[in-house]
């Protein structure tokens, strides 16, 4: 019988580490607890769910596939479980107000871990946002990740290892998992969503570097609304427009955390454009070079004040005004 193709090989970029793991499970030495980092859309959830499907079901079919889709157990805030299709693997994420992974979480995921009959020869605990583990639910892991029960694999993700508290990612081999090239993440995009059009997959390729997870939330009707307006903002400022561009930021006076969002959008604008020449966006006059660095180093100042709770409609108006020279 023909060998199942792994799921890791949908893995776009990272040779390396795919190589890594995939030697790895073949040669029965994956560790026992892994930390794969990387920022935010660049994949890291998605490569650790096609690991938690080729070890756990190594044949293929439709119980892998349904794995790295994500259709699996979740344990929520209360502690509770979700079932899902797969119910080999038990994912936990941030949750709550303080969007964090708290103690019930991980006492549900401890105590499920060591049940042992189910269909699959293991089990996978999935815990996303590893860097956002509060310290009790940090201490209940340590305990487990010492100890791990017989067929657990423990995956754990992280936007940077720096991030993950110390004592966990002690306990860990750590992987990186970095972005595509925007060539590769174009030709992701097409081969994913059939009705876009190639000079938009081009577009997001290059406004989000390579993050193929990024450019694929922003085909979400309400990101793409959040970054149509970023676009104008960056019009605003390309153009030099300083009236056009307070009105604009007058809207997110009272929205501290949309503020911050959009900012961040017309940071990431700049800076594709300051790295591809040919980048544009839509409908909008291109910033020249040296406005579009000022800017990136101006945002993320006026990003760090509005997080220390600076005034926003003091920050906007001054950023506005600094932008606009």
């Amino acid at each position: 019988m023909k060998p199942a193709e792994p799921m890791l090989n949908a893995v776009r970029g990272n040779e390396r580490l795919r190589a890594e793991l995939l030697a790895a499970l073949s040669e029965d030495r994956l560790p026992h607890s892994l930390l794969l980092a990387g920022e935010a859309g660049c994949g890291a959830g998605f490569a650790a769910r096609c690991l938690a499907a080729d070890y756990l079901f190594p044949q293929g079919g439709p119980p892998a596939q349904n794995t790295a889709q994500g259709r699996v157990t979740q344990i929520d805030e209360k502690g509770e479980l979700v079932t899902g299709i797969i119910r080999e693997v038990l994912a936990l994420r941030p949750v709550g107000k303080m969007n964090q992974i708290n103690i019930a979480q991980i006492r549900t995921a401890r105590r499920e871990c060591f049940q042992s009959s189910l269909s699959a020869d293991g089990r996978v605990v999935l815990i996303q946002g590893a860097d956002r583990m509060n310290q009790s639910a940090a201490n209940a892991l340590l305990k487990v990740l010492e100890e791990p029960p017989e067929g657990v694999l423990f995956l754990l993700t992280a936007g940077s290892q720096a991030a993950v508290l110390p004592t966990i990612r002690s306990r860990c081999s750590v992987y990186a998992v970095s972005p595509v090239s925007p060539d590769e993440c174009t030709q992701a995009l097409l081969q994913r969503e059939h009705q876009l059009p190639r000079a938009e997959a081009e577009y997001l390729a290059e406004l989000f570097a390579g993050q193929i997870g990024s450019c694929l939330h922003a085909r979400e009707p309400a990101r793409r609304a959040a970054l149509e307006k970023a676009g104008a903002l960056y019009g605003c400022l390309a153009a030099g427009k300083e009236y056009e561009a307070l009105v604009l930021l007058a809207t997110y006076e009272k929205e501290k955390s949309a503020a911050i969002a959009v900012l961040n959008d017309v940071s990431a604008l700049c800076a594709a454009s300051l790295r591809s020449e040919a980048f544009r966006v839509p409908g909008q006059p291109a910033m020249p070079p040296a406005r579009a660095a000022r800017a990136v180093q101006e945002i993320g100042s006026a990003v760090r004040r509005l997080g220390a709770n600076a005034s926003p409609k003091l920050v906007l108006t001054l950023l506005a005004a600094e932008l606009c020279q």
